[in-house]
């Protein structure tokens, strides 16, 4: 089993209280130089101890998965401990999972990609009394875990109303990605589709491999030019800026609902490249995860999205 722990960080209470006015963190070095100025004051033996995997690429999700969970931690006498993993895989999340587990920690935040794969050690875990919450998958949990993740087919509904407005005798046209992000970007478009069925809305749906993007960019320029569309939504962050680029290309003022990260969407609302767009709050994400083991809870908790657009866009 691989033991080496890139970062390995405690936070107890007082002990980062300054973190809770919420600016992102460069890395995890900084939260190590932060936490290392305060003393603790508090026996960290009668707090509860909870370990959050995540990778080594730092990204703004994962800056604010940890920040949120490391404010909730703050505020509910928690310790809590992130451990980042170079070279991201199953395997080295269940490694670090067997290494929590014989720790006799009191809970586990952890990404699972592959519910399989995760069974075994999701069954080991509860059965020691360890609390589990799966971060990032919109999808039903087992009753023996936590389940917090974006509302993905929420995000698809709020998609349908807000290109309902613009509809007259044309159709939506849903974008989705093909390959490991269809599970999420499904789900979305299972949310505008009940929308759309429900206001008698004519949609149509289409699949891109983001593998081949000039091929998808073919594809969308090809199926505009031969159909009425009146509003597109695009599913995925990579989906919405092609689509954005397509309609650009073709001087084309189609109204586009996509989903992307808060930087990038706010250059394209001000360059008037995309309309409206959800941001995932993965704030709340890791601060409800932290909150709900704390409240030994079950099941699944589904955080709604951000709507960013010109009218909210400061």
């Amino acid at each position: 089993m691989r033991k080496k722990i890139f970062i390995s960080i405690t936070i107890v209470v007082i002990l980062i209280a300054v973190l809770l006015n919420a600016q992102i963190f460069k890395s995890l070095n900084e939260l190590s130089t932060l936490s290392a100025k305060y003393q603790v004051t508090n026996n960290i033996e009668d707090l509860e101890h909870y370990v959050l995997i995540s990778p080594n690429e730092f990204s703004l999700e994962w800056k604010n998965i940890i920040e949120g969970a490391m404010a909730s931690a703050v505020e509910h006498n928690i310790v809590l401990e992130v451990i980042e993993i170079d070279n991201y895989s199953i395997e080295l999340q269940l490694d670090y999972m067997e290494t929590a587990i014989a720790s006799k920690v009191d809970g586990i935040i952890i990404e699972c990609k592959s519910v399989d794969a995760f069974d075994g050690i999701i069954d080991q875990a509860v059965g020691q009394g360890i609390k589990i919450a799966i971060i990032n998958e919109d999808r039903p949990g087992t009753l023996r875990t936590l389940n917090v993740a974006n509302n993905n087919y929420n995000e698809g509904q709020r998609a349908g109303e807000i290109l309902k407005s613009n509809l007259q005798e044309g159709l939506v046209l849903i974008i989705q990605e093909s390959g490991n992000n269809g599970f999420f970007n499904k789900k979305r478009t299972s949310g505008i589709k009940a929308y759309n069925e429900t206001f008698d809305i004519k949609d149509e749906v289409m699949e891109v491999n983001m593998k081949a993007i000039e091929d998808g960019k073919t594809q969308l320029r090809d199926y505009i030019n031969n159909h009425n569309i009146e509003g597109i939504f695009a599913t995925t962050s990579d989906v919405t800026l092609m689509t954005a680029e397509t309609l650009e290309r073709l001087g084309l003022d189609i109204p586009l609902v996509g989903v992307g990260d808060y930087f990038d969407t706010k250059n394209h609302i001000r360059d008037n490249r995309i309309d409206y767009s959800f941001i995932d709050n993965y704030f709340l994400i890791g601060e409800k995860s932290v909150e709900h083991l704390m409240d030994n809870s079950e099941g699944q908790i589904l955080i709604d999205s951000l709507l960013i657009s010109k009218s909210n866009l400061d």
